[in-house]
């Protein structure tokens, strides 16, 4: 019976052991999963507070701006000559995504020393200029003759249909004199520009892909009129 009675209390104990040890680790549970809770809270709350900032983007949702920036930049002078030019820059914070701040260049200012006269690279300020390119090219000694154009990438219309205007929509090419006039847009639908180059008869020489094929343009500077413009190669061969 003793014995009896030693095995039932020994069990007792170690029934009262197990549920002890089974609430407490269920309080530990429960706490440990508040915290990792909070932590997760915070940092969604902190992400969604603080201000990301994005470049060459507008966002054209129609969402109201909390902040708009107009800025003009530092001017410099081209080729050591008489004209000189400056970016203007638009930066928008919007009040509704999450503290989002975007930036991009809009248009150039040009001087003339000589004359004092100022004007514009473009009318309107809408489109976004993603990059300049400038011919001739610094050569291998990094000296560069007198530039005689400048080549444009921007973007003018939200093509992909995402309320925004980056470097994933589809591109136009503008070009004009190294003063900043005579600018035109001389192709549209552009995917990526390629490369360019300045031939020995003065012709503008550019690469470029489209949604289907990869081609090549040549253009009087002169004229500013598009001499040829052939496809290199489809990129939708074997596509049906």
């Amino acid at each position: 019976m003793l014995g009896t009675e030693g095995g039932i209390m020994n069990s007792g104990k170690l029934f009262s052991f197990i549920r002890k040890f089974i609430s407490e680790t269920i309080f530990f549970v429960g706490i440990l999963s508040l915290v990792v809770f909070t932590i997760v809270v915070f940092h969604v709350v902190q992400d969604r507070s603080s201000t990301r900032h994005v470049s060459n983007v507008s966002n054209i949702s129609g969402e109201e701006v909390k902040k708009l920036q107009v800025k003009i930049g530092d001017f410099t002078r081209i080729d050591g000559g008489q004209v000189f030019r400056a970016p203007l820059s638009v930066e928008q914070e919007y009040s509704f995504s999450y503290g989002s701040k975007e930036t991009s260049i809009r248009n150039y200012l040009f001087f003339n020393s000589e004359n004092k006269s100022t004007y514009w690279l473009k009318n309107g300020n809408d489109a976004l200029i993603l990059s300049i390119d400038s011919l001739p090219e610094p050569n291998y000694s990094g000296a560069q003759g007198t530039r005689v154009v400048f080549v444009y990438v921007l973007v003018e219309k939200d093509t992909n249909s995402d309320e925004m205007l980056s470097r994933n929509d589809l591109k136009s090419i503008a070009i004009s004199d190294a003063n900043g006039l005579r600018y035109k847009i001389v192709l549209n639908n552009v995917d990526r520009l390629n490369g360019l180059s300045l031939l020995e008869n003065g012709h503008l020489l550019m690469f470029y892909t489209t949604v289907s094929a990869i081609r090549a343009v040549e253009i009087d500077l002169h004229s500013q009129q598009i001499l040829s413009d052939v496809e290199l190669m489809s990129l939708n061969d074997g596509k049906k």
